[in-house]
């Protein structure tokens, strides 16, 4: 749909606040993750893993990543390492990349509750 930008990064970074990975959502179209006032991150296109040294990649269906891995823990940050990656680091070391590419279908959307309202972030 569109690429990361660094306001994306504004937002995020402010929500990181020491609120652990509740949820993580696996289908065979999406991965889901939530914690804090993030209702969702949700990936449409491919989510890779960097789990304790090893590397996954998701990008739809079943899966024997063990995803599990992740609830729990607590996102610290994010940053882009191109304009197509959202990376989220964890506490651990560990991170989640979400993907997105310009075309004309949503590849990851950010859903944000909080006084009141709702914002959805499509990429």
């Amino acid at each position: 749909m569109r690429k990361f930008d660094s306001s994306v990064l504004e937002y995020l970074d402010k929500l990181c606040n020491g609120d652990p990975i509740e949820s993580i959502g696996l289908g065979i179209y999406n991965f889901s993750i939530s914690f804090g006032r993030i209702r969702s991150i949700n990936a449409m296109l491919k989510v890779a893993f960097f789990l304790e040294g090893r590397t996954y990649e998701w990008e739809e269906g079943p899966t024997a990543i063990p995803v599990w891995m992740i609830i729990g823990q607590v996102p610290e940050r994010f940053e882009l390492p191109t304009p197509f990656v959202l990376r989220m680091w964890l506490a651990s070391g560990d991170y989640v990349d979400f993907y997105t590419d310009e075309n004309p279908y949503e590849a990851t959307t950010i859903e944000i509750i909080g006084d009141g309202v709702t914002m959805l972030d499509v990429f």
